[in-house]
């Protein structure tokens, strides 16, 4: 997959940058576990903070995940 930098993308979208309402993406990549890798602790915990954060609109998670426990 091509990926580009944040700012990059923010270079492409003018509408984007002016806009103040933003879209969160939060990349949840390798094994579910408890322990490390994604887990429910830290996922809660980021979602928690976009939740409370007025500027995101609307949030993306894109899930990278061979499985896990």
């Amino acid at each position: 997959a091509n990926k580009i930098s944040h700012n990059e993308f923010s270079a492409r979208n003018t509408a984007y940058v002016k806009n103040k309402n933003k879209i969160a993406i939060i990349y949840a990549d390798g094994s579910i576990a408890s322990d490390g890798g994604i887990n429910a602790k830290t996922m809660t915990k980021i979602c928690k903070d976009l939740e409370t954060n007025n500027a995101v609109k609307a949030v993306v998670l894109r899930i990278n995940s061979p499985g896990g426990s």
